[in-house]
């Protein structure tokens, strides 16, 4: 790997953005840990460019910097907690009271705050019927709000929004097509008081003669924030 350090003041900075520069052609007070290093033209500073860098403290003095290249840089850990849960199977349901759709839930703790978004793909065997969603969680909370689109032709969407759990008591309209996949996103927030439990995402049908599948590949994704 190559490495360079250099003064912050009266740099030479090289025509050629990927020239060899040697020691000779650098002012006087400039030290080069190797005597050959690639490097980048960058405004009016000279960095050498790598995939990583180590610097012994031991070659720095209070005045020099060292400039490196961050762009390959990546975090671990995922992006800020975000965790998501993806259904495997087809449940399916003609129930016209909520029920849970199983495969999509996830462990919530006591006195947190959650965001939640959940991408379902469901499909209706009779377009006269509508669905309805919903969530539930554990006892004592103190917010369960949501928000879902649902979609039922190219150009219609059917709004529900509910102010806590098994809510609203409501379907949507009905769908075009029978066997067709159509897109409903719930976006919620769920705040538990002192008593952990699960999020589950639940579900219900306009009329028992309509039944309804959640398709696999419906994703539901949540983070903890508080």
């Amino acid at each position: 790997m190559s490495v360079m350090v250099y003064h912050k003041t009266q740099c030479t900075i090289p025509d050629n953005p990927n020239a060899a520069i040697s020691r000779d052609e650098w002012n006087e007070g400039h030290e080069i840990v190797d005597a050959s290093i690639p490097v980048a033209k960058l405004s009016d500073h000279t960095k050498p460019v790598h995939d990583a860098l180590a610097i012994n403290a031991d070659t720095l003095d209070t005045h020099d910097t060292a400039y490196f290249a961050t762009a390959d840089h990546t975090h671990q850990g995922g992006s800020d907690g975000e965790a998501s849960v993806v259904l495997t199977g087809n449940p399916t349901t003609a129930s016209t009271s909520f029920v849970d759709l199983a495969g999509l839930s996830f462990p919530v703790l006591a006195n947190s705050t959650y965001i939640i978004e959940a991408f379902l793909i469901w499909r209706t065997s009779n377009t006269t019927y509508g669905i309805g969603f919903s969530f539930n969680g554990p006892a004592n909370k103190t917010i369960a709000c949501h928000m879902t689109t649902i979609t039922l032709t190219a150009s219609t969407v059917y709004l529900m929004n509910g102010s806590d759990y098994n809510l609203p008591n409501a379907t949507s309209g009905s769908a075009l097509a029978t066997g067709t996949n159509y897109m409903a996103v719930m976006e919620a927030i769920l705040q538990t008081g002192a008593t952990p439990g699960n999020f589950q995402i639940r579900w219900r049908s306009e009329n028992a003669s309509g039944t309804m599948t959640a398709v696999a590949g419906s994703t539901l994704r949540y983070r903890k924030v508080a």
